[in-house]
């Protein structure tokens, strides 16, 4: 029996294979009935972008060949916020594969599994923004026909709401569907009756899918269900939807706009994406900057945190009375005050392998930190400008003033009594009693005055250094690092947040990993190849810089005809010499800037051989001799590169546009 991951592994390379040089595949998002869904970098633009890939066992079959082009073809008609946006279809090698937009979230499918029923604004808001996906969708002649929550993304940091896989689209001006109209296709929880009955399908029938929806996410229960498909599709046709008027904790209006929904005759239901839209209350949840699991670890207070600092105030002041006092029992009292900071740090740990394990990793957790500290001071620059009148500066001033002098005494009050003595109490008992009552009620009226009146008694800075900074400090310094490599699980998902990095960088690092993770006795097989992996690297962005070179070039040559034929004259269509020349250079630049995206995708696919060999000798395979050729066409094709790009160069030297005098 073949072992299925095997054959996804050999799946994988073989599509990587096809496609390198253009894409580099990362790793599998999912698959489906008609298709397989890879994250990878495009190279040329160099971003991150799902690659959807039909099966090679899929393709040689017509009908799902044309099924599968026409999903990409359905897509790319639409330009939504909203909507997936669909960027290229191609097939290469016999790999039939369109690139989309990558959305860096969760399907609404997945956020139901694991939250269950969600809050109804959530819903609403939901609801919403794909309504008006649909809206825009059905204007445009297109019908989805499969909604469902795994077709449903949710954007990680801005909770944007998008349509993806118009897989079984109904195209209603195309000249031919494959999917005829009385042809049942769907999902069997979310099909509408008219789907199910094989009838003639609509925008309406989206809406009904949609209600649907609304209301598994409301009630965290569907509407109709069965052991089996037909069941489930019997009673979508016969019985009445629930209705949700009675549902504790739905709005009634959100309960009306299901049940609307939810109308067996279409007619009964809403005409169009728009009034459903707009039937919908909108909902007050902001958009939220960072992930619900970042947002927590940055705010979640330690509940203990109050009778700990008691707890270190107290005997943290013992031990100064008892170091001011002479006394030798300051140092126990003083570690006795420290304990605290040892359940402190455990729940600490606790939160912090928390979010790691949620999939984010140290530049998710600086840039929270960051972004919740610059609100915070923006928060307080307002505070703090609030106080710099000169009365309240005076205030500021008297009140730091007492509280500093109430300090002093109450540490030196030993040492106050034994230099005055008793003597002197007794003849300036009144003048002590009076100082005394005055070090402690001055605090008590100042401290509580200057709140009211929002003085900052600690100043800017401080405030500024306490609000957070110490913890950001900490998690950008090699010591908080490596706390965070020690506190990740081995089994925690990969993470959310990509970092800005070109391809080849990524590429170079990714082998150069899987190279130092070989036994020593293989790495010195192969004692030349990561400077072949650095050459290659250096190489990729070497071409990369020349093509923006190149496009600034080009540009400039074409800003230059445009300004002409503004002027009334087309510099490319004269016969004159300037013209001539000007022409000349536009075709040599294109032609160069053709060379060098060239150069870049077969120095990116030298590269992404390595790495999928690589790959292929930790996986337990002997591809010592493909490692060999592989380095040896790298530097062939280095050397090759070079040459080319030293004679490239200095041709592009003479091809700037030629400035002319007016």
């Amino acid at each position: 029996m073949p072992d299925p991951i095997r054959q996804r592994e050999q799946e994988f390379e073989e599509i990587q294979r096809a496609l390198a040089g253009q894409y580099s595949l990362q790793r599998e998002l999912g698959r489906g009935g008609m298709g397989v869904v890879y994250l990878a970098r495009e190279v040329e633009l160099d971003r991150f972008v799902a690659i959807k890939v039909l099966p090679v066992a899929l393709s040689m079959r017509t009908d799902m060949r044309e099924r599968f082009v026409r999903e990409a073809r359905a897509s790319a008609r639409l330009s939504h916020p909203n909507i997936v946006p669909i960027f290229r279809v191609g097939e290469q090698d016999g790999i039939a594969f369109f690139s989309m937009a990558y959305v860096d979230g969760e399907s609404l499918g997945e956020r139901l599994r694991t939250r269950g029923v969600l809050p109804p604004r959530e819903v609403t808001r939901i609801l919403r923004d794909v309504s008006w996906a649909l809206a825009y969708a059905h204007a445009q002649g297109v019908v989805h026909r499969d909604v469902k929550p795994d077709n449903i993304l949710i954007e990680r940091d801005t909770e944007r709401v998008l349509v993806t896989d118009f897989g079984i689209a109904a195209v209603e001006d195309a000249a031919t569907n494959i999917t005829g109209a009385h042809e049942i296709v769907g999902t069997a929880q979310y099909m509408s009756p008219e789907q199910a009955s094989s009838a003639t399908v609509d925008g309406r029938a989206d809406l009904y899918s949609l209600g649907v929806i609304g209301f598994l996410a409301a009630t965290g229960s569907l509407p109709f269900d069965g052991k089996t498909a037909a069941v489930v599709i019997a009673k979508h046709v016969s019985e009445p939807a629930p209705s949700m008027a009675h549902v504790a904790g739905v709005p009634s209006q959100l309960a009306a706009v299901i049940d609307r929904a939810l109308r067996k005759d279409p007619s009964e239901r809403f005409s169009s994406g728009e009034s459903m839209a707009e039937a919908l209350s909108e909902s007050g949840a902001a958009a939220r900057r960072l992930p619900p699991a970042l947002r927590l670890w940055v705010d979640n207070r330690d509940p203990m945190r109050g009778p700990y600092s008691a707890w270190s105030f107290a005997f943290g002041f013992a031990s100064v009375m008892q170091l001011t006092g002479g006394r030798g029992h300051w140092p126990e009292l003083a570690v006795i005050a420290a304990l605290p900071i040892i359940p402190h740090m455990i729940f600490r740990a606790r939160q912090t392998r928390r979010v790691l394990s949620a999939g984010h990793g140290i530049e998710d957790m600086q840039f929270a930190l960051a972004e919740v500290n610059e609100r915070r001071r923006e928060e307080m620059g307002i505070e703090v400008h609030e106080g710099r009148t000169p009365v309240l500066k005076f205030l500021r001033a008297i009140t730091t003033a007492v509280v500093i002098g109430d300090v002093i005494l109450l540490v030196s009050i030993p040492r106050i009594a034994h230099f005055l003595g008793k003597p002197f109490y007794e003849h300036h008992t009144t003048a002590v009693r009076v100082a005394f009552a005055a070090a402690g009620i001055l605090p008590l009226v100042l401290v509580p005055m200057s709140m009211a009146l929002g003085v900052p008694l600690l100043g800017r800075r401080f405030k500024n250094f306490n609000a957070g900074t110490v913890r950001e400090r900490f998690w950008r310094s090699r010591f908080g690092i490596a706390a965070a490599k020690l506190l990740r699980p081995k089994d925690a998902r990969q993470a959310a947040a990509f970092m800005p990095q070109a391809t080849e960088v990524a590429l170079g690092s990714a082998a150069g990993n899987l190279f130092t993770a070989l036994p020593k006795a293989t790495r010195e097989q192969f004692p030349e190849l990561p400077e072949v992996v650095g050459g290659l690297e250096q190489h990729a962005a070497q071409c990369r810089a020349r093509i923006q070179d190149l496009d600034r070039l080009y540009n400039d040559a074409f800003n230059e005809t445009a300004v002409s034929r503004l002027r009334g004259s087309d510099p490319l269509s004269d016969d004159s010499a300037i013209s001539a020349q000007r022409r000349q250079t536009v075709e040599e630049l294109e032609a160069a800037r053709v060379a060098a995206r060239a150069d870049l995708s077969r120095t990116v696919a030298a590269l992404e051989s390595i790495r999928l060999d690589l790959l292929k000798m930790h996986a337990g395979s002997d591809a010592s001799r493909q490692i060999s050729t592989s380095i040896e066409a790298a530097r062939e094709l280095k050397r090759g590169l070079e040459i080319a790009l030293g004679a490239r160069r200095e041709v592009s030297s003479i091809l700037r546009p030629p400035v002319v005098a007016d």
